[in-house]
């Protein structure tokens, strides 16, 4: 390799899943003296990635009522897990008006009071996301009336908490063909019999016995940006420098994401092998943005043109 006077960080970023560590990294201003960022996730298969992952908004909902007796003397109570309830129906109803690629769910916080009491109080966590800002913030809105509304109906009071937002991912097409030319030349894991064997089996006890039957080579660079409904905090990232992600298959291809038999494998050998294969791929990919000509004039020119 050619000397280069760009120097090359690695950064420690966590609570990516809660889309915590890079946003606040990137509000601080670790990121804006960055010719180009690199990250890598894991996946169950090996490419480049060029996809749109959705922006997000994670709120909480945390209702107020008043506690009672339920059996002796319910009218006098104000039922915040009603609303909190009320408001999960009126967000299944929003379902059908909202665009394609929204996506709204939902969890229950906090909540330890028996069922011969009436609940003074009730916490919900929400994800709320699209492949555009602008349709989540819609999204977002129209959930925050659903909670409105379910206090309104049971006489309790809302708490609405943004946690955290992201933009959905900008993609770099030339930053994503230096990769994918880098990644060409990078042979994928090869998995032993004992692994081959041990995902099987952990795929066929999941309920997902095709899945276990083959990993990924090197998938192709897609012509186009693809629309994908999954998230990362990387997301935010992306709008402050250039950013490319590389997919490492952790897991047999087909495994769903989120699951236990994803972590089975991931926690093994097989996960191992693919985060030394991420991390040689983001080595060799940015050896390579170093050392092709103009490359960071032409990743930024699209940078600075896709914000237009």
């Amino acid at each position: 390799m050619q000397k280069s006077s760009e120097e090359v960080r690695v950064y420690g970023c966590p609570a990516e899943e809660i889309m915590s560590g890079k946003i606040v990294m990137d509000k601080a201003g670790v990121f804006d003296d960055l010719s180009a960022a690199v990250t890598w996730h894991p996946f169950d298969r090996n490419r480049v990635s060029n996809d749109i992952w959705q922006a997000q908004d994670i709120k909480n909902y945390t209702f107020h009522g008043i506690s009672a007796h339920a059996s002796k003397a319910p009218e006098e109570g104000r039922s915040a897990l009603d609303a909190a309830e009320l408001m999960n129906i009126g967000v299944n109803y929003l379902r059908e008006h909202v665009p394609g690629d929204v996506r709204m769910h939902y969890a229950y916080l906090d909540n330890h009071i028996p069922a011969n009491v009436v609940p003074d109080t009730a916490k919900t966590n929400y994800f709320i996301r699209s492949s555009k800002r602008s349709r989540t913030e819609d999204a977002s809105r129209r959930v925050d009336n659903c909670a409105r509304g379910a206090a309104l109906m049971t006489g309790t009071t809302v708490d609405i908490e943004l946690v955290k937002c992201c933009k959905e991912m900008k993609v770099n097409r030339p930053l994503a063909e230096i990769f994918y030319q880098a990644m060409t030349q990078i042979p994928t894991p090869e998995y032993t019999k004992e692994e081959l064997a041990f995902a099987a089996e952990i795929c066929k006890k999941a309920g997902f016995p095709d899945c276990g039957k083959y990993f990924s080579g090197l998938e192709p660079l897609e012509d186009a940006p693809v629309p994908i409904a999954i998230g990362t905090d990387a997301s935010e990232v992306s709008h402050t420098v250039p950013l490319i992600t590389v997919s490492a298959a952790t897991m047999c291809k087909g495994t769903p994401l989120h699951h236990w038999a994803a972590a089975e494998q991931a926690g093994m050998s097989i996960g191992q092998k693919g985060m030394l294969y991420a991390a040689r791929c983001m080595a060799e990919g940015t050896k390579l943005l170093l050392e092709t000509p103009d490359a960071f004039e032409k990743i930024w020119t699209y940078h600075r043109r896709d914000s237009l």
